[in-house]
């Protein structure tokens, strides 16, 4: 159970990471400050901070637009990715 000290000192480590890292997204967030979705999504309904917005779906196919990518169904192994 966390108090609200614990839910200070985490956000103020996750808003300086946010400041430092302006383009960043959730997921490099849950990564680098060692939490998860459910804690985020519950510190930013607390007021501590606004989370940036998700990632289009244009933006993704961007991102992965030059990745190859080679199907292989094998056993549990459905698909491969071959190179960035």
């Amino acid at each position: 159970m966390y108090t609200k000290l614990d839910d200070a000192r985490q956000s103020k480590f996750i808003v300086k990471y946010i400041t430092e890292h302006p383009s960043c997204s959730i997921k490099d967030i849950i990564q680098s400050c060692a939490t998860n979705r459910v804690r985020l999504k519950y510190l930013e309904s607390q007021g501590y901070f606004s989370l940036p917005k998700l990632t289009h779906k244009d933006v993704l196919e961007r991102r992965f637009k030059n990745r190859k990518y080679v199907s292989v169904a094998v056993g549990r192994e459905y698909g491969k990715w071959i190179g960035y």
